[in-house]
């Protein structure tokens, strides 16, 4: 799968991204945060892997480990409201989920992922920055005071999906300057960057379904890193 796609499938994709967009802000209109001070508002923006594809069920998905690594860890009960929806690039995340967050109540954590559909899409550096400089303002706006950790991208040439048919898009290069994006714009929006290229990706972290997203194992690995930098914050997140 190179940059070039057919007319078709960007059409199936869009109204995929359509579909989502209306279930999330059906399901999240007038919610978010019953508990109030009483508990901890957790948002979670991203694509499949944050909905949890990839683990068996989803809600063996990462986010819902952090969800029960935070409460176990502060005492107090943690409200998540998972705003991941499938094949999103960075734009969609600004477009559909922000813009539900904005609908929720004040997060006291958010976690973003972002940058592999957008690589895989051939999507520039410089144009993937933008967009992601324009999410995390967004999302600094929304929780001023809040915790945001955004995690950077793993080497995606070793997955098994890229190594049984390797693309043109996906190079290590590319991977490398898309984490450097990534670290640029978490540094200049006070953002904790999770550092998931420097974990070492055993085949057993990814599903044997698609050979592209995490597994079971995959999935509670990115929430230890994950875990690894919000802990120390998890006292003020328990305020």
């Amino acid at each position: 799968m190179g940059s070039i796609r057919q007319p078709r499938e960007d059409a199936c994709r869009g109204l995929v991204l359509a579909l989502w967009g209306i279930l999330f802000v059906t399901l999240s209109g007038g919610c978010g945060g019953s508990s109030g001070g009483n508990s901890i508002q957790y948002a979670a923006l991203g694509a499949s892997d944050v909905v949890g594809v990839g683990a068996t069920p989803l809600t063996n998905g990462y986010v819902y480990l952090i969800e029960d690594g935070i409460q176990k860890e502060s005492g107090k009960a943690v409200d998540v409201e998972n705003l991941g929806v499938p094949a999103a690039q960075v734009q969609q995340i600004k477009t559909i989920e922000v813009e539900i967050l904005k609908r929720s109540a004040q997060p006291n954590l958010i976690t973003l992922s972002t940058g592999a559909n957008d690589l895989i899409a051939g999507d520039s550096v410089s144009s993937f920055e933008g967009e992601l400089e324009n999410v995390l303002s967004e999302l600094r706006a929304l929780a001023p005071a809040g915790v945001i950790a955004i995690s950077n991208l793993p080497d995606l040439t070793k997955l098994p999906r890229f190594q049984d048919e390797p693309d043109r898009d996906v190079t290590e290069v590319r991977v490398q300057a898309y984490n450097a994006a990534i670290a640029r714009q978490a540094r200049s929006h006070d953002v904790l960057l999770v550092d998931l290229y420097s974990v070492p990706l055993q085949d057993s972290y990814v599903s044997d379904i698609d050979g592209f997203h995490p597994s079971d194992a995959g999935h509670q690995v990115i929430a230890n890193a994950f875990l690894a930098v919000l802990r120390p914050y998890i006292p003020d997140l328990a305020v």
